[in-house]
C-alpha cells in the first residue's frame, strides 16, 4: 500500500467518523429542541403502595394519599397484567402511574387472593373459589 493510498484510506475513514458524529450531534440538538418525551417516569408520579388480585388494582395516590380501586373490566378494560399505566386519581383527580401487576395466571391469583380472605377470616368466601377453581378443572389440571 502506498503512502497516498494511506492517506486515501485514511481520509474516507475520517469522512465517515465526522459524518457519524454529525448525525449524533443532529439527533442530540432534535431531542432537545422537542424537549423531554412524553413516556418518561419524571412527569407523571409512581404509586408505590398497590395491591393486586385478579378483579382490582389498588393504588395509593401519590398527591393526596388516598387509594384508589381500579376493577379491571370496567375501568382498566383489560385483564391482563399491568406493565405500566397512567390513571387519574379518584379522589384528587391528578394522574399518576401504576405498574408492577402480578403476572399469574387466573388459577393463581384465585388461590392467592384466598390467603387474604382466610387471614380477614372469610373462610366461606375462599371455599367458594377453591370449589369452582375445582369444578372447572382449573385447580386440578394445574396440581
Amino acid at each position: 500500500m502506498t503512502f497516498w493510498e494511506k492517506v486515501l484510506k485514511f481520509a474516507r475513514i475520517a469522512t465517515a467518523s465526522i459524518a457519524a458524529l454529525a448525525a449524533i450531534i443532529a439527533l442530540i440538538s432534535i431531542r432537545a429542541r422537542s424537549g423531554p418525551r412524553s413516556g418518561t417516569l419524571s412527569h407523571i408520579p409512581l404509586a408505590i403502595n398497590k395491591r393486586s388480585n385478579y378483579e382490582n388494582f389498588e393504588a395509593e395516590c401519590p398527591h393526596c394519599k388516598e387509594w384508589s380501586v381500579f376493577n379491571r373490566a370496567s375501568d382498566l378494560h383489560t385483564f391482563e397484567h399491568i406493565a405500566r399505566r397512567d390513571v387519574n386519581c379518584f379522589h384528587c383527580h391528578k394522574p399518576y402511574r401504576i405498574m408492577g401487576d402480578s403476572i399469574n395466571n387466573l388459577h393463581e391469583m384465585l388461590v392467592h387472593d384466598c390467603y387474604e380472605l382466610i387471614e380477614r377470616k372469610h373462610y366461606m368466601n375462599c371455599i367458594l373459589i377453591l370449589t369452582q377453581l375445582t369444578e372447572s378443572g382449573l385447580l386440578t389440571a394445574r396440581l
